[in-house]
């Protein structure tokens, strides 16, 4: 289990943002504290504008784009959870 960073540094963000698109595929994704999956949703609303965030209900949503079929294969929807 790794932490989710704080800050990512610009170089990483590419590489990193396709690792997020790939996670985001699930139905939930857990992480150990809510400090974790905040800077996770913080990363999704600064760098994948696909996606929409719900901090307040630790949720993120694929916003339909044109020629996507994600939303309607999956649902779209991935629900973050905590164990603290």
């Amino acid at each position: 289990h790794i932490p989710w960073p704080a800050h990512v540094p610009a170089e990483f963000v590419g590489p990193l943002s396709e690792i997020v698109r790939s996670l985001l595929r699930a139905d939930v994704l857990g992480f150990h504290t809510h400090e974790y999956a905040r800077r996770f949703l913080e990363f999704v609303w600064q760098y994948l504008p696909e996606f929409a965030v719900d901090g307040q209900n630790m949720l993120i949503r694929r916003v339909d784009l044109p020629g996507d079929d994600f939303s309607r294969r999956r649902g779209g929807t991935c629900l973050l959870y905590t164990s603290d």
